[in-house]
């Protein structure tokens, strides 16, 4: 499963789901694209209704009115169907290598949790000294670098690990 939680981004939204289609995938893992839309008002809808139209991949939408992050993380976690689950923000187009990486480090490592590299794109009118700065650049590890903790986007999970700690992300972090 890969899971986008979103928050009234419809256009953003779509250029992420259009990057997910155009992901190769390894030719033994099945993708289902879970998206758990955390407006009330259901924002998200009719992106997802119209990305179904054309997706390579089965399409499942959530409606989570609770407003939070957590909530929507964890509206994903109670239907998850995988091996894997894998988060990826409303804000990022996932490079087409992504997921199949994302397996293969899993499975090379046997990592319970992989976390993928978050590259800002910036605007060509955006100033030089934001540039030089380096103000948007996170850090990267080498391949295989055992970390005791990360971000939860461009990161996959092995579902029995989740099942096993029997645990959610906390509602009162948002």
């Amino acid at each position: 499963d890969v899971c986008i939680a979103t928050y009234r981004r419809g256009e953003m939204l779509a250029n992420t789901l259009v990057s997910l289609d155009r992901m190769t995938i390894p030719h033994d893992v099945e993708v289902r694209i879970v998206i758990v839309d955390n407006d009330a008002a259901r924002s998200a809808h009719m992106v997802v209704e119209t990305f179904k139209e054309t997706s390579r991949h089965p399409v499942e939408y959530v409606n989570e009115p609770r407003k939070g992050i957590s909530f929507a993380r964890n509206a994903a976690l109670a239907i998850r169907r995988g091996d894997y689950l894998a988060f990826l923000d409303d804000d990022e187009i996932a490079d087409a290598a992504w997921l199949e990486q994302m397996h293969k480090c899993a499975v090379d490592y046997a990592a319970d949790v992989v976390f993928g590299p978050v590259l800002s794109i910036l605007p060509e009118n955006v100033p030089e000294w934001i540039r030089r700065g380096a103000f948007f650049e996170r850090p990267r590890d080498v391949t295989g670098t055992s970390r005791p903790c990360g971000a939860t986007r461009s990161v996959m999970f092995r579902t029995k690990v989740l099942d096993a700690a029997g645990r959610a992300f906390d509602d009162r972090a948002g």
